[in-house]
This record gives C-alpha cells, sequence and structure tokens, in this order.
C-alpha cells in the first residue's frame, strides 16, 4: 500500500514531483522512489508502506525486465501468485509489483481486468511515449487527475495537486449541490474545475498530447440474464468464496488484524480469519465512553467467544472533537466525516500494533444490509407512487416525531431519480428541491435533476436491485472507501475489504434478491452463514457501526464549531445557502428537532472547509 503521483508537464521539474510525493508520505513511510525524464516532461514518484517483499527490491518505480515501462503503483493484488504461475512467470522478487509489471509488458491492458485486487497505478510506456493510469473495479484505491488540455497531473490525494502554484485551483461550486444531497462528492467530480477522480474500473491514456479515458471492465459485466435462487447452494457457495477471499487477503510480510465493531460483517471476518489462520488472530475495536453508543461490549464478547487477541480503546468526547480539523484536513474536500471520528482513532491505534487490518466495508452493499433497500421494497408500490404525496402530507401531521421525520421518503418520489431521493431521505440530508429553493444557482441543482446513472442491460433489476446497485456504484466508492482509505492511510495502516473479491462479487451480484432481504431481514444469506461460527444470540441488538454520539455532540462538545462556522456572516460571505435559511434551521434543530442533525452537520463542515481554503 502506497501512495503514487505524477505528471506530464513542460513547467515542472524534479522538484515538483519531490514535493508532490513529498505530501504523500503518510501514506507510505518506509521508502520513497522517483522516476524523471526531463526530455519527454515525464515524472512518476511513489511513496512505499512495505507489505509484500520488504527488501529494496520491491521499491518503486518499477522497471519491467526489458526495461520499457516503467510502474508505480499503490495498493495489492491478492491473485499474483496465481497469475504467475498461469501465464509462467519467472520473477526476481515475492511482489505483486513485479507480476503486474510483467504482465503488462506482455499482454498489455488486457491483462488488468485479471487483477483481483485494489490498485491505483500509472504506467509510462518508455518507446511508445505513453501514459496509462489504472483504478481498480470497486474504487477501493483513490486516483485524482488534473488535466487542462495541456498538462497532467495524478495523485492518490487532492492534497499532492494542491503543492504547485501552477495548477490552477478553482472551486467547482456545482459540486456542492451533491454534497448536500448525499454526504459527498461523487465520481468523476471534485470541489475543483479540472481535477477529477478517476471512476472504479478505468483508465487513462496520454499520448502525444490527447488524454482519452475508458472502461477497462465494468461492473455490469458480471450481471447475467438469470438468477441464483436454490438457497441451500448459493449458502454453501458463498461461505467457501467468502473464505476464499480472506484467505488471499491475509497474504501479508507483516502482522495482520482485523477491525472487530461486533456486528454482522465484522465478526463474520473474524471468524472467517480464524479458521484459515495459523495464529491467533488480532481483533481492534474502538468504543465511545459515557454513551449508549458505545459496541465494545458486544465486540468484547464476540473477541472472547473466538479467542482472538483482542485490543480495544476508549474515545472521549474532547478527544473526538480535538481531532476535527486534522480529519477534515485529511479528506481534501467537504465530506460528512461523522463516522470518520471513530474510524480515524481506530487506526491510529491499530497501527501501533499491526500493518495491515480487514474491514467489512462492502458487504451492506452487496447482502442488501441497509434501511435504504428495506425502503425500496416499501416503496415500489403501484398505490405508494400514486398516492405518495398525500401520504407524505398526511405524515407530517401525525403526533409522532418518527412519522413526521419519514415524511420526506414519500414526497416526490417520482420526480427525481428514486435512488438518491431515498438515500438521501433515510439519511436526512437535503432533497433536491430543498437545494433548488435555499441554495444558490451555482451549487448544482441543474446537475441534480438530470442527476442517475445506468444499470446492466442483460437483466431488468427490480426497486431493491437498483437501489443496492446505487449503493455500490455511489456510496461505497464515494463514501465508505473514501472515509477507510483517507483514515488508515493517515497512519500507514493497509486496510482491506475482503467483501469485494472479484469472485465474490461477480457471484453475489446474480442471487436472487430475496437471498439478501429476506421478509425484511437484510444480508439473510450472511447471517445464516455468521450463525455457524457464532450464536445468534450475540446480534440481538440494533446495528449502528462505527458511529459516533453526533447529536449530543452538535448541542454540546461541537456546539461552540457549528456556531462559529454558521455564523450569518459567514454563511453570507460565501454565498451558497440562504443564510436566513440556516438560522431557521440551528433554531429548529437546537428546539429538539433531532432529525436536523446531519444538515446542520452538512452545513457546518461546508462552511469550515472554505475558511480553511479561503486562499482559493
Amino acid at each position: 500500500m502506497c501512495g503514487i503521483a505524477g505528471f506530464i508537464n513542460t513547467d515542472w521539474s524534479l522538484a515538483h514531483l519531490k514535493k508532490m510525493t513529498g505530501s504523500l508520505a503518510h501514506r507510505g513511510p518506509d521508502a520513497e522512489g522517483f522516476y524523471f525524464n526531463e526530455q519527454e516532461n515525464i515524472g512518476l514518484g511513489h511513496r512505499r508502506l512495505s507489505i509484500l517483499d520488504l527488501s529494496a527490491a520491491g521499491n518503486q518505480p518499477f522497471y519491467s525486465k526489458d526495461g520499457r515501462y516503467v510502474m508505480v503503483f499503490n495498493g495489492e493484488i491478492y491473485n499474483f501468485r496465481e497469475l504467475a504461475f498461469r501465464y509462467k512467470l519467472h520473477t526476481t522478487t515475492t511482489s505483486d509489483t513485479e507480476v503486474i509489471i510483467e504482465l503488462f509488458s506482455q499482454h498489455g491492458i488486457n491483462i488488468v481486468k485479471e487483477l483481483n485486487g485494489m490498485f491505483a497505478m500509472a504506467i509510462w510506456d518508455t518507446n511508445e511515449k505513453e501514459l496509462f493510469i489504472f483504478r481498480d473495479r470497486f474504487g477501493v484505491k483513490p486516483l485524482f487527475y488534473y488535466w487542462d488540455e495541456k498538462k497532467l497531473a495524478f495523485s492518490s490525494e487532492l492534497k499532492a495537486l494542491r503543492t504547485d502554484q501552477k495548477i490552477q485551483l478553482e472551486i467547482n461550486h456545482a459540486s456542492f449541490g451533491y454534497y448536500f444531497h448525499l454526504g459527498f462528492i461523487p465520481c468523476p467530480h471534485t470541489v475543483y474545475k479540472r481535477i477529477y477522480k478517476l471512476k472504479p474500473g478505468e483508465f487513462l491514456r496520454l499520448k502525444e498530447k490527447k488524454l482519452s479515458r475508458a472502461n477497462f471492465v465494468c461492473l455490469s459485466d458480471f450481471v447475467t440474464e438469470d438468477v441464483v435462487s436454490d438457497e441451500a447452494a448459493a449458502e454453501k457457495k458463498v461461505e467457501e468464496l467468502l473464505l476464499k477471499s480472506v484467505e488471499r487477503q491475509t497474504i501479508s510480510d507483516v502482522p495482520l488484524g482485523v477491525f472487530l465493531s461486533g456486528g454482522t460483517d465484522s465478526s463474520l471476518i473474524t471468524a472467517l480469519t480464524k479458521e484459515i489462520s495459523s495464529e491467533k488472530v488480532k481483533t481492534f475495536s474502538v468504543g465511545f465512553q459515557n454513551s449508549a453508543f458505545d459496541e465494545l461490549p458486544y465486540a468484547s464478547k464476540i473477541a472472547d467467544y473466538l479467542g482472538t487477541e483482542h485490543h480495544e480503546i476508549h474515545i472521549t468526547d474532547r478527544q473526538m472533537v480535538d481531532n476535527l480539523f486534522a480529519i477534515s484536513d485529511a479528506y481534501d474536500e467537504p465530506y460528512i466525516i461523522a463516522s470518520g471520528f471513530p474510524t480515524f482513532s481506530i487506526s491510529e491505534y491499530t497501527r501501533k500494533h499491526v500493518t495491515v487490518a480487514l474491514s467489512g466495508e462492502g458487504s451492506d452493499e452487496i447482502f442488501m444490509g441497509y434501511g435504504f433497500h428495506m425502503w425500496a421494497e416499501r416503496l415500489d408500490k403501484s398505490l405508494i407512487r400514486r398516492f405518495g404525496n398525500l401520504i407524505g402530507k398526511g405524515l407530517q401531521l401525525s403526533p409522532k416525531v418518527i412519522h413526521r421525520q419519514k415524511s420526506g421518503m414519500f414526497t416526490d418520489i417520482d420526480k427525481y431519480f428514486t435512488q438518491s431521493h431515498i438515500f438521501s431521505n433515510e439519511q436526512f440530508y437535503f432533497s433536491i428541491d430543498e437545494i433548488g429553493r435555499h441554495f444558490s444557482s451555482e451549487s448544482g441543482f441543474s446537475e441534480l435533476q438530470k442527476f442517475g446513472m445506468g444499470f446492466p442491460a442483460k437483466r431488468k433489476f427490480n426497486a431493491v436491485e437498483s437501489q443496492a446497485w446505487f449503493d455500490i456504484n455511489l456510496y461505497l466508492v464515494d463514501d465508505l472507501l473514501t472515509k477507510i482509505d483517507r483514515a488508515s492511510m493517515h497512519y500507514g495502516l493497509e486496510a482491506r475489504v475482503p467483501f469485494l473479491d472479484n469472485e465474490l462479487f461477480s457471484y453475489v451480484i446474480n442471487l436472487d434478491s430475496h437471498l439478501k432481504l429476506h421478509n425484511g431481514t437484510g444480508k439473510y444469506i450472511l447471517k445464516k452463514i455468521l450463525y455457524k461460527y457464532i450464536p445468534r444470540e450475540y446480534f440481538d441488538r440494533p446495528k449502528w457501526g462505527f458511529s459516533p454520539p453526533l447529536t449530543k455532540w452538535l448541542r454540546s462538545d461541537l456546539k461552540a464549531i457549528v456556531d462559529q462556522y454558521l455564523e450569518p456572516s459567514v454563511v453570507k460571505r460565501y454565498g451558497i445557502v440562504d443564510p436566513e435559511y440556516v438560522s431557521f434551521l440551528k433554531k429548529q434543530y437546537y428546539n429538539g428537532q433531532n432529525s436536523l442533525c446531519n444538515r446542520i452537520w452538512l452545513l457546518t463542515l461546508m462552511h469550515l472547509w472554505l475558511e480553511r481554503n479561503s486562499d482559493l
């Protein structure tokens, strides 16, 4: 796991490359390396976190044996030994990097589709004077790039592209609409104009000053016309593929552990790791002192049952809040970082003991474990769609708070893109209509009106599958995987996600949805597997994951931050949202309307980001 940066630019030098790469030192504290060709105006930089082949032979940039290709690579390829055997490669190192560059040298772009892992990488062809940049199919590893029709620069994080004043940074106000509606800015957009996120499964190709972008693989390629409906066969196959994935992803030349929250996903990963490991599994948990959200007792019980070497840390409210600015800066752009608080804390703590940690991201999306999926099923009724607005108005008049809070779910459900409507309402973010009424015209309202995404053509998805597809392609990529990448790599910790395995995904995406969401139970087939390893009674409790008590904080420890950044003069200075509307929301929230918590938090974080980046 590493950090990469580079450019093709006549204005930049080796000093520029070192500055860009140096800003990523936290991602790779073990070594650095550079390739710079002044004649071709190309630079490739690398910061290394040593995981496989800890010797200097694994350092990058890495050259193909024939000297034609030069590569910088961030990530892990879990099937590199299988590929080396299949293609009869004779390697001189034990790293996955050598296997990638040699296979690319022999087979070109097509080989990238066969890589099972997480990666972002750049390969320079010294013969053809051609640069290729790739991002893995699930978007586990980030890749940002700057392009102004003349100059190209790329990096693992936005901050590397901000190190040089010759990159003209201009805020992309249209991105704020996505942020307020979703809590993040989705690919390919960023908070800056001319800087983009490479989409999962895409690659860039730059030759003779012409940049093209295309897919080397699409997740829709793996959707079949028919689905698997045999429950017994599905249960057996999923368990087999999960074990295989965990076995692949525990390959490491450095100490490895598992994030354990005590929920379904992390508990199953821990149990399967124990199943295939010859050593005692190390587990890591975080909890909140004096909070009803503390999951440490549940995680501890599961750790005791499985006999792990368990480590846990208690976080005080003050410790969390004191990290706000550092965490905000780590994400480089507006991002709703509520669960980022504990993720940063557990990553820092875990890194003191191991260098690699397995995490449960991806499970809820592919096995349908969210409330979004249940709402999609509820709302997919002709009567609901026909009378949704009337139902919404009726719920607004209900004496029950929960009914009033959910009224927005039924309002205008067919007016805009249904999946984002469900997602945004479930999270209590801003609706598209609210953004149109209370935010400036530059805040992407027109883009949001057209917001949508295509679905696979091989079979027609039902409403629940469509919602899950939205989550896989947007929420997972630009929220959850972003969170775990920035938090873990901030401390030089490699986080791996066994649920996002090529073979596992290709099978699970074609399971009948009733094997995932079954009579109101999400992750049905996954839980059946889990209960083979850990008794069901260990999980008879609400789901909340690594979530902090944000509602409490915004009225106590974080109240001064809210008041500072949502002060009317600050809101007016940037002109993105109506100051009177912000004041109204604050008043309602402080008067007890808890459902406004995330909206207050979104507004606070955006103005905090703007104030800390006001030089732009």
